[in-house]
């Protein structure tokens, strides 16, 4: 026979009381934050899907934000040019007007003015910025993407395409340069080699007065120093391998006829100071000798490991996208009898591998090879598995002038092919109207039509980008309201069921309140 004693009895109503009111408590807590998941104990399978579908919605509100942002930056780049295009058609109208064979040289120096202040507009547009990162200058946000210059071109008896020149200082007006012979006074149409000591004119007024001065060195370089302006050029005979001197044709002592004698002209433009994706690069790591080149369109750094070399007519290789981490094993390319080892297929391109031909040297099996493509896009995410490319190259969209890293002077953006050079072709109008000529406006009007045409052709690529924008924030929209249904319906509670068990369970609880209070309130002396 068990005794049931009085602290038997407590600790049994305290136990029930407690577990009641723990009920009656959690219902409280579902009530209150209208979730039937408040905590992991609550549905330990349940709070694993609950924590997945809140991972997808912060996701998703991160990929909103970089649409946004996207948005901004490319709205900013696609009014600038708009912008810029609309300078371009007042620019044409001016050219037009240059071109007019009435005009005088007072009327053509009246309309410079304007066009000089255009060009100055066109370059701050060029810098312009989002959120202080400039749009245009590849991945130097932090930097302008161009920066007022000069350039130099010549009339159709002087050849600068392979003359290795710069161009430094800066001029109020375009710089005229006629190259003189020997003798003096010069004879028009004798051929004068650049060196030391030769002799040229230049004026800063458009031609109106010439000083007379001569080529000096400057280091191992020719230099033509016009006062503010220098123009330094490489010497040929100095190259790898060395070239002819650079000669060029004499301009008679008062001759004014641009087509006669070599004539240069120095004139504004504008210098891309952002980077570039133009180049790929290729770095070897192993046992040397065997140089690699990449072709193709690579848009990350891509390692590729030689697995095995049969030394004859087949190569084994793998490739890795993520830094080596994981590699794509088990490719094959097929290897040549002649100094080209093999050209391996990789994502985005092919790598040729080249031996030595003086050297007997083989593809060591382990032997790397690292593909890094210069990179200036910047892109954003806007889903899982899609990303945009919010920024510019400036030097793509405006021309100008530019400096590969791997040059030792700039270039004119574009080569010689000018007509999609913006930058060039606005100095060449002005230096034609600050010099009278009339058919240098005409070239320039032509010029502009198509540098137009370039330009709202990347209107139109912006363009579809910012369509591209608002289909997927549409898609994202969907998207989150479909999480939110699926999490709502592992974690929210049925507010009808909740309430009949708040219901249930308050009167559950009180009960126990009145039976303990009355149990505990009897002892043996009732009996008694």
């Amino acid at each position: 026979m068990i005794r049931v004693s009085q602290q038997m009895l407590f600790t049994n109503y305290v136990s029930n009381m407690n577990s009641s009111l723990s009920q009656y408590m959690d219902l409280n807590m579902q009530a209150a934050s209208q979730r039937r998941i408040n905590k992991g104990s609550d549905d330990p399978a349940g709070i694993y899907q609950v924590y997945n579908h809140r991972e997808t919605l912060s996701s998703i509100d991160q990929y909103r934000s970089n649409i946004g942002t996207a948005q901004g930056w490319l709205k900013q780049a696609d009014d600038t040019i708009i912008q810029m295009n609309t300078i371009v058609t007042r620019l044409k109208e001016l050219a037009e007007q240059g071109s007019t064979g009435h005009l005088t040289d007072d009327n053509r120096e009246q309309i410079s003015y304007e066009v000089r202040e255009m060009y100055n507009q066109l370059i701050t547009l060029a810098n312009q910025r989002f959120e202080g990162k400039s749009i245009f200058a590849g991945h130097k946000t932090e930097e302008s993407a161009f920066e007022a210059a000069m350039w130099m071109r010549g009339n159709d008896n002087t050849d600068l395409s392979n003359v290795d020149f710069k161009v430094e200082g800066d001029a109020p007006k375009t710089v005229v340069i006629q190259m003189l012979g020997s003798p003096v006074p010069s004879v028009s149409g004798d051929p004068v080699t650049l060196a030391n000591g030769t002799r040229f004119r230049y004026s800063v007024d458009g031609g109106e007065t010439f000083t007379d001065s001569t080529v000096t060195m400057s280091g191992s370089d020719f230099l033509l120093d016009m006062g503010g302006v220098r123009v330094t050029v490489a010497d040929p005979t100095l190259a790898v391998p060395p070239q002819p001197p650079h000669t060029f044709t004499a301009v008679a002592e008062n001759d004014t006829n641009d087509t006669s004698g070599s004539w240069m002209w120095v004139y504004p433009t504008a210098r891309y100071m952002g980077d570039d994706k133009d180049a790929i690069e290729v770095d070897e790591f192993g046992a040397g000798g065997i140089t690699g080149s990449a072709s193709g369109v690579f848009n990350k750094n891509t390692l590729v490991r030689v697995d095995g070399y049969n030394g004859t007519d087949t190569i084994t290789y793998s490739y890795s996208n993520d830094g080596g981490s994981t590699w794509k094993q088990n490719n094959t390319a097929p290897a040549q009898p002649t100094d080209t080892t093999a050209m391996m297929t990789v994502p985005g391109g092919t790598l040729t591998l080249t031996m030595p031909t003086d050297v007997n040297t083989d593809v060591a099996t382990g032997q790397q090879f690292s593909i890094r493509p210069r990179t200036a896009d910047i892109s954003v995410d806007i889903s899982s598995n899609e990303s945009v490319v919010i920024n510019g190259i400036g030097k793509d969209i405006f021309g100008g002038i530019y400096q590969d890293p791997s040059d030792a002077a700039p270039s004119l953006v574009f080569g010689n092919d000018r007509d999609k050079n913006l930058f060039d072709t606005v100095g060449r109008l002005l230096s034609s109207l600050e010099t009278n000529n009339q058919d240098g406006c005409q070239d320039a009007l032509e010029h502009l039509r198509t540098s137009s045409e370039h330009l709202l052709n990347q209107v139109a690529s912006y363009a579809g980008r910012e369509n591209r924008l608002v289909v997927a924030k549409s898609v994202l929209t969907n998207l989150e309201y479909n999480e939110e249904e699926r999490l709502s319906a592992v974690e929210d509670v049925d507010v009808t069921e909740l309430m009949t068990k708040l219901a249930q369970q308050q009167i559950g609880y009180e009960a126990v309140l009145k039976s303990s209070s009355s149990i505990m309130k009897m002892s043996l002396m009732n009996f008694i």
